[in-house]
């Protein structure tokens, strides 16, 4: 059990340093003892863990030339489930979903190197099995349990909010960057409209309709690197975080979310698919009035 006095900071080393354990304890310590709001430990955990979430892709060639999948980011979804309940349960009780989410938050950093054994956390123990491939020095002791010999790895880094041009405009170009795979310019293009409240109902419905557009068929294609709604449901999870912590306070959000949405692979087939069945089966769909991107009835 941690001692010593116990702080943000202390909490986001301890995420950062995979030390799950000691994070969770923190955490409740902040709840209960320094009497810390919840929202705003919350936002710092999720801050703290923001940076190395991401990774290159979600599909990993091995040395056989063979592709793997690499898991989604589960840890947003943990809290918007936490964050969820929290008006639903009993004042006593309410934690207690945080609580399990913050368990996971440490254990779920820098995936790309968990699959390959080079940094500890819930893949590398036990999906991958880590410590009977690359054992540690104390017999016994499982090293990828954390805590993390070396610091988390950045895959995607920060950028400044893009603001140049017209609203419609930046609206359009954020739904090509993701369906691009321009992660850089997606991300920077959110950032910018995100700041004015004006943007933000319009800029949820792009980013709802880039997850859901983004959904592979798997009950026909099932292999081994599917996309089975990952995208859509990160999507929903900074539309009610951002709600919680505030749109104003939601750029470590927004980092965690929005550059995954255009991450490979990109799958539009079903998307595709749908529209053309769309146009052959219901032909007179076309003469339906189209709601343009800058349209006040949206």
């Amino acid at each position: 059990m941690p001692t010593g006095t116990v702080s943000l900071e202390r909490l986001e080393a301890e995420i950062t340093g995979a030390q799950y354990r000691e994070a969770a304890e923190s955490f409740c310590r902040l709840i209960a003892e320094e009497q810390q709001p919840i929202q705003q430990v919350v936002h710092t955990a999720i801050g703290a863990a923001a940076p190395f979430v991401q990774v290159p892709s979600h599909l990993m060639r091995q040395a056989s030339g063979e592709m793997r999948g690499v898991n989604y980011d589960h840890t947003i979804l943990g809290w918007r489930g936490a964050l969820a309940l929290l008006p639903r349960m009993s004042q006593r009780r309410a934690p207690l979903p945080t609580v399990q989410a913050m368990w996971y938050v440490p254990q779920g950093l820098n995936i790309w190197e968990q699959i390959i054994c080079e940094f500890p956390g819930h893949y590398a123990r036990d999906q991958e099995k880590c410590n009977d491939r690359a054992p540690g020095p104390e017999p016994g002791v499982n090293r990828f349990d954390g805590p993390a010999w070396q610091p988390p790895k950045i895959h995607f880094e920060d950028h400044d909010p893009c603001t140049a041009g017209p609203v419609a405009e930046r609206l359009d170009r954020f739904g090509w960057a993701i369906a691009e795979g321009d992660r850089e310019a997606a991300y920077s293009l959110f950032l910018g409209l995100a700041a004015d409240p004006a943007n933000r109902h319009q800029l949820e419905e792009r980013l709802l309709f880039a997850g859901i557009a983004d959904l592979q068929d798997t009950l026909i294609n099932r292999s081994g690197y599917q996309n089975i709604g990952h995208k859509a449901l990160r999507a929903r999870a900074l539309i009610d975080i951002a709600g919680y912590v505030g749109w104003d306070n939601a750029r470590e959000v927004i980092y965690t979310v929005v550059p995954d949405l255009g991450c490979s692979p990109r799958l539009y087939g079903l998307w595709t698919e749908i529209t053309s069945l769309v146009k052959m089966e219901l032909p007179h769909a076309a003469s339906i009035p189209k709601l343009g991107p800058a349209d006040e009835r949206t």
